[in-house]
């Protein structure tokens, strides 16, 4: 090894075997301000990837219903009009999918759904028996609700028709009625009486609620169930994100329908919407806030390690002033006394920092795990609709940043008074 290295490197270990003995005169003092560090960092990351597990269990709830779909559904009149007296309930018909999506150039496309929550259906195959939700759609429902085939079809134009008595169920209404590895289509289950043939399984990005239910074709539905011509809801396609257009397609929608069944313009409760484009506009604005909210307190706490270290640097360049002047005098430069007492200060604020950024992301990985083993589904949340708690690596990085220029922060202003002071006077200085 070549000897100017070697002299260098054993500069460099006398340097920092100075600074740390330096330290440990004052260790209560400094492991006090080092705690204030880490635990800054740590409260960071972990507020952090709290929210990030509510933003990811929020996001997982909207995933069940496409992004930019509106549902239109309605309700009784509060107004009299056109001598009709308030009070009178407003029920959509199969003709208005059609009259929406036809008269609105916008709608991309749209379907009708009848709920039979009162229904309650024991739905029974073989010997197995359950309850599960019972939803008559039109075909291209199967995309409103983002939903994956696992086997076999959706309901399509011809069950529609011909008002088919079949049926696709959700993975787990599938895993109740049926045998591990068995093949559900073809085959036919009792409800209430009423046999359907099975034609496809699917899995629903909503959650188990959503994979518990059975679709069959709407016009079957309203046969069977004493609901001719009669639809519930109907979920229309808009197009992209745009929240101030989506509001403009209600105003369209709602206006269609007045005219339609004579309600009052100023009727505010014969027709209302499930905006999800508003909704999920909404829900971004609250994380992005929670999220600003979690970056202010945590700078907020570090904040103060950082006075707590400028203030450790104050007193330090103060008890050795003497020693101080001593290196000026023997032809040490400013620069160098700059470097010595960032040094420190880096030292102490990168090492508490890295401490707590280790314990918050540990412990976000252990809650992590701990949620797996309890049963996370495939889209990160839990039954209790709070999603996988995670640390970015933007935040990590950002942490990382904070922390080195909080070092040099904390250390600037005691550093460029060390460098100012006078030689002589500091000698003599007792």
């Amino acid at each position: 090894m070549p000897r100017a290295l070697l002299v260098n490197f054993g500069a460099v270990f006398d340097q920092w075997q100075e600074i740390l003995t330096i330290m440990a005169r004052s260790p209560l003092r400094v492991a006090l301000t080092a705690f204030s560090i880490a635990w800054g960092i740590f409260m960071l990351v972990v507020l952090m990837g709290t929210v990030k597990a509510l933003q990811n269990g929020t996001e997982a709830d909207f995933a069940g219903d496409a992004i930019n779909s509106l549902w239109v559904n309605t309700g009784t009149t509060s107004l009299a009009y056109k001598g009709f007296r308030p009070g009178r309930e407003i029920t959509l018909e199969n003709k208005d999918l059609n009259m929406l999506t036809g008269e609105i150039e916008s709608v991309e496309s749209g379907s009708s759904r009848n709920n039979y929550w009162s229904l309650s259906p024991t739905v029974t195959y073989g010997k197995r028996s359950t309850s599960f939700e019972l939803i008559g759609v039109t075909p291209s429902y199967r995309y409103l609700e983002n939903l994956t085939m696992t086997s076999g079809r959706f309901i399509n134009e011809t069950d529609l028709i011909e008002s088919k008595k079949v049926t696709a169920i959700g993975k787990l209404a599938f895993e109740q009625l049926f045998e591990p590895g068995e093949d559900a289509l073809g085959k036919y289950i009792s409800v209430n009486g009423i046999n359907y043939k099975v034609i496809g399984v699917f899995t629903d990005p909503g959650g188990e609620r959503d994979m518990q239910r059975m679709y069959v074709p709407l016009s079957t539905s309203q046969k069977l169930y004493e609901k001719p011509n009669k639809v519930d809801q109907i979920i229309l396609m808009i197009p992209g994100d745009d929240v101030a257009g989506s509001k403009l397609i209600e105003e369209d929608v709602t206006k269609l329908i007045q005219d339609k069944y004579s309600i009052s313009p100023d009727d505010k409760k014969a027709v209302s919407f499930y905006n999800n484009v508003k909704n999920v506009a909404q829900i971004r604005q609250v994380f992005t806030a929670l999220n600003i909210t979690m970056w202010v307190v945590g700078l907020m706490t570090i904040l103060i390690g950082i006075v707590g270290i400028g203030n450790i640097m104050v007193i330090t360049v103060k008890e050795r002033t003497r020693e101080i002047g001593i290196r000026k005098a023997l032809g040490a430069t400013p620069a160098s006394i700059v470097f010595m007492i960032l040094q420190e200060a880096l030292l102490m604020t990168v090492f508490a920092g890295y401490l707590g950024l280790l314990a918050g992301i540990g412990l976000i990985e252990l809650i992590g795990s701990l949620m797996s083993d309890a049963g996370v589904d495939q889209h990160g949340r839990t039954n209790s609709y709070l999603g996988k708690p995670e640390v970015d690596l933007e935040v990590a990085i950002a942490a990382t940043v904070i922390l080195i220029i909080a070092g040099v922060i904390a250390g600037l202003i005691p550093a460029l008074r060390a460098a100012r002071v006078n030689p002589i006077t500091a000698i003599r200085d007792v």
